[in-house]
């Protein structure tokens, strides 16, 4: 099937693993957030322990753990969702570029009446919308999952953080 763009084939090649990595990152959050009634009176105490230092490295206030928005901090947005994100787009970028190679459509591709700026452009473009599209898999999760475990944070400021993850 002929792509219209370099932009379309790349986001068509990713759509099986959009798929996968929107499911697998809704299904981490589900599983972080499930856990928020039953820790939420405890994590204060569980983290009194930790290193100041490692608490600062990852953004964390000790007094603000027991509170929803800290809870969020600590078990997603201070790590497990940008690692998420980025070995995401290792992946992807490897396989825009080592996946045409290896599938034989590299040369093709290049020998299309487009320049290779062009082609890089667009491969970058598509990685940046199949992102996108994960990280709004998993702001709809995080949002829906708030409200059915009684996260008191507000939608704007989960968006907020959510964005501030993708950039």
């Amino acid at each position: 099937k002929p792509m219209r763009s370099v932009y379309a084939k790349t986001i068509y090649d990713r759509r099986h693993g959009l798929v996968w990595w929107s499911i697998g990152i809704g299904l981490l959050t589900l599983t972080v957030l499930s856990v928020w009634p039953s820790v939420r009176d405890e994590y204060d105490k569980l983290v009194e322990s930790y290193p100041q230092a490692l608490l600062a490295f990852f953004g964390i206030e000790k007094g603000g753990l027991g509170s929803a928005v800290g809870y969020l901090q600590a078990e997603l947005f201070g790590l497990m969702l940008p690692l998420t994100l980025i070995a995401y787009m290792i992946a992807a970028g490897s396989a825009a570029t080592a996946g045409e190679r290896e599938a034989g459509t590299l040369e093709f591709l290049l020998s299309q009446p487009v320049s290779r700026t062009r082609v890089l452009l667009e491969k970058w473009l598509g990685l940046c919308t199949s992102l996108a599209v994960i990280t709004v898999s998993f702001a709809t999760v995080l949002v829906v999952c708030t409200r059915a475990f009684a996260l008191d944070v507000a939608i704007a400021h989960l968006l907020a953080a959510t964005a501030s993850a993708y950039v």
